[in-house]
């Protein structure tokens, strides 16, 4: 027995419903906030026995009018988002109406410190940069050029031109800013694109070209792209003018965001099983994190192993239920935890309806029966595997409405590259472009394929019923490929599966529809810097085209650097030059806008007991290689050589197998 846990939770019996007339104002919020998961204000001025307008003067600052609505918010809501929107549009609303005074003084007190030319790094290749600016810097370097800088937005790319060539045959542009084999407009246009600048000889294999890299040169070319680089950081800042007319752009568009910390307090959680919980509750951070995923679209909980993510996540969803915010939710886990969800979740809430199918469940014969079982269940928690999300089939309107989205958005992307496309780095970028195209759409069509051979009896994803998705170990989606004029850089997200596609195609269903959708994992960024897009994309997709991001070009413009450096090959003989995203600028733009869908926790944060190291820290222990261990390496670095030189076939050996060891 627990002497103590009268102190801590009811034991005797549940909260019992308020009757009217017996909270006051404030307990009356917190009240309906437990009950409906929204505000109400008939409902807590009910509680508090007071008339509406009486309530409203007695919660004061608790809740704000919405401009041009008649509704209210609650001041957590009002005052987080893009509070300079906000602002604006409250002052414009008190120029009529002074009660909104308020609302103008509130939204004032809490917005984001303007950033200064100190705080901001700012790429040359950045989009949202005026193109005379970028044009008034390149003549700066090159007098002579008389051409323009202008952004395309639907190709997510800068366009220089300059049909004289007036600045490449000028002095400067192979001497100071340029070399005799990368002229300056040359390495503006690499720098334009947001990669290093390379430079290539051709070479001549038996009876064909082949372009082999030249590191003296492409050296030498990378010191002149640095130097611009340079001459461009300080040069931004020089005038008064510019500096004032730029930071007040960048803050506008990127630094207009307050996080909206989100309290659970109020929550009550009828029905679940203290005696599991420690201290019989979930701790401050589980309950703020069902609160975000009760009030958000989107939610991505990047607890740290041992932080309690399943327990959250199976509250979150049947408060989901409770509240009327959804009828099903899914929770689509790790094949080997199906099992274990649903065992979790009978025990936290006894009396809750789940249904847990196991990846042998989907079998053809079997899978029309278990797609049954889903839509016609009244089922508060659904549980399968990842194996057999993708057999939830989606209908053929769903992929084509994506479908159309897609790739009419990459086939004009495609069509002005094919008008504009003229060195040789654009007609790469064009082709692996088209590659991409090509790739969505078959794919898309094996998507379609597979839903016209099956019954038009069939049940689709959208007949099932769900409402409100749930994705443990949501890293395993990462590899959703996107399009990009990128070459040759690693950490680019354009390794693609079938599973990470459809995956996509219902998030962006779900959350068009206005639904909701949670991601768990203790690793957001597994690899690459390039997956915080991917997870963006997943979850954020309206907020990045909000601030004017469309590409995932744009998106390395604003948040991202690739550098090229020299790297032990992967086969360990020797080095080789290497470029890839290598970090993140402007982070904390970056992490406020991530932050609005994102909760983080590490394990100090979360008090998670860890044992302690008997020396204090890891101590490295260097092993001396075998010979053994020796002549295997000579052995695979042998063969990565007769790979890359073309002297093997790939179907007998090639980099892949190099690289795991076969």
């Amino acid at each position: 027995a627990d002497p103590e846990r009268i102190f801590r939770a009811r034991t005797l019996r549940p909260q019992r419903a308020a009757l009217p007339g017996t909270l006051a104002p404030t307990d009356a919020l917190l009240r309906c906030l437990d009950e409906r998961g929204t505000l109400d204000i008939s409902f807590i001025a009910s509680l508090a026995g007071q008339t509406p307008a009486a309530l409203l003067d007695a919660l004061g600052e608790r809740v704000y009018r919405i401009p041009g609505t008649g509704q209210y918010e609650l001041a957590d809501i009002y005052l987080s988002g893009d509070v300079r929107a906000k602002l604006q549009d409250a002052r414009a609303w008190a120029a009529r109406d002074p009660a909104f005074a308020r609302n103008v003084a509130a939204l004032e007190a809490v917005q984001p410190e303007p950033l200064g030319p100190r705080d901001l790094i700012v790429n040359l290749n950045a989009f949202w940069l005026p193109g005379e600016v970028v044009s008034a810097f390149i003549r700066t370097l090159l007098p002579a050029w008389a051409g323009e800088a202008t952004y395309r937005s639907a190709l997510g790319e800068w366009l220089l031109t300059d049909p004289g060539h007036s600045g490449a045959f000028a002095v400067e542009a192979t001497t100071r800013w340029g070399t005799p084999r990368a002229d300056a407009i040359t390495i503006l246009q690499a720098s334009l694109r947001g990669v290093p600048i390379t430079v290539y000889d051709v070479i001549t294999v038996g009876d064909r070209e082949k372009r082999v890299l030249n590191p003296a040169e492409t050296v030498a070319a990378q010191e002149k792209q640095q130097a611009i680089a340079q001459a461009f950081a300080q040069w931004l800042w020089e005038d008064t003018a510019r500096t004032e007319r730029l930071c007040a752009i960048y803050n506008q568009r990127f630094n207009s965001v307050r996080m909206r910390r989100y309290d659970g307090e109020h929550l009550s959680f009828p029905g679940i099983n203290s005696h599991l919980l420690r201290d019989g509750d979930l701790a401050d951070y589980q309950k703020g994190a069902v609160w975000q995923i009760l009030q958000s679209p989107s939610t991505l909980l990047g607890f740290a192993v041992g932080g309690g993510k399943t327990f959250t996540a199976i509250a979150a969803a049947v408060e989901a239920r409770r509240l009327g915010l959804c009828t099903k939710a899914l929770a689509v886990v790790p094949n080997s935890l199906v099992g274990q969800w649903a065992s979790e979740a009978r025990r936290l809430y006894p009396g809750i309806n789940v249904l847990a199918m196991a990846p042998e469940d989907f079998e053809k014969g079997r899978r029309g029966v278990v797609l049954s079982r889903i839509a016609t269940g009244d089922w508060d928690l659904v549980v399968i595997a990842h194996t057999s999300f993708t057999l939830l089939p989606l209908s053929a309107r769903l992929v084509s409405d994506f479908r159309d989205q897609e790739t009419d958005r990459l086939r004009a992307y495609l069509e002005e590259l094919r008008a504009t496309a003229a060195t040789g780095d654009e007609k790469r970028s064009l082709k692996q472009i088209e590659r991409t195209v090509t790739r969505l759409e078959q794919r898309l069509q094996t998507m379609a394929d597979a839903i016209a051979r099956d019954s038009a009896r069939t049940i689709t994803w959208e007949e099932l019923g769900i409402d409100m998705l749930i994705v443990d170990e949501a890293q395993a989606y990462k590899n959703l490929a996107v399009s990009t004029r990128l070459t040759n850089i690693a950490g680019l997200p354009t390794a693609h599966s079938q599973r990470a596609l459809d995956m996509r195609i219902k998030t962006w269903d779900l959350l068009r529809r206005r639904r909701k959708v949670a991601f768990l994992t203790a690793t957001p960024i597994m690899n690459t810097i390039g997956e915080a897009y991917v997870m963006q994309l997943y979850l954020q997709e309206a907020q990045l085209e909000a601030v004017g991001i469309h590409h995932f070009d744009e998106w390395v413009s604003l948040y991202a650097q690739p550098k090229m450096a020299f790297e032990l090959k992967p086969d360990g003989a020797g080095f080789r030059m290497h470029t890839r995203l290598a970090t993140f600028v402007n982070l904390p733009e970056l992490s406020s806008m991530w932050r609005q869908v994102l909760t983080v926790r590490t394990k100090a944060q979360m008090g998670l007991p860890e044992p302690r190291l008997v020396t204090g820290k890891v101590i490295p222990v260097v092993i001396p290689p075998t010979p053994t261990l020796q002549r295997y390496v000579q052995s695979l670095a042998a063969r990565a050589d007769a790979v890359r030189a073309g002297r093997v076939e790939p179907t007998v050996d090639n980099m892949l197998k190099v690289e795991i060891g076969r």
